[in-house]
């Protein structure tokens, strides 16, 4: 059931990455995604000009599976 789960999500990364990429860095993505794990997280940053005017976005892709394999427990007073 979870191996279903996770080929529908991948197919549907692949739509997604197709619908927002121009054709000439479509396969870049594609390939760029695959070298990846199964848990990677996508964010978006909007790119401002000096005068604060939207110029475009800026895709950041992260690995994320390392996180899980973390194992107790630190915090800033350690």
């Amino acid at each position: 059931m979870i191996e279903r789960a996770m080929d529908v999500l991948k197919r549907e990364l692949k739509k997604v990455t197709k619908n927002s990429h121009d054709p000439y860095s479509l396969k870049r993505a594609l390939d760029f995604l695959m070298e990846f794990g199964d848990k990677i997280l996508n964010r978006y940053f909007p790119v401002r000009n000096e005068a604060g005017e939207y110029m475009g976005v800026l895709e950041v892709t992260q690995e994320v599976g390392w996180i899980q394999q973390l194992e107790g427990q630190k915090t800033l007073m350690d």
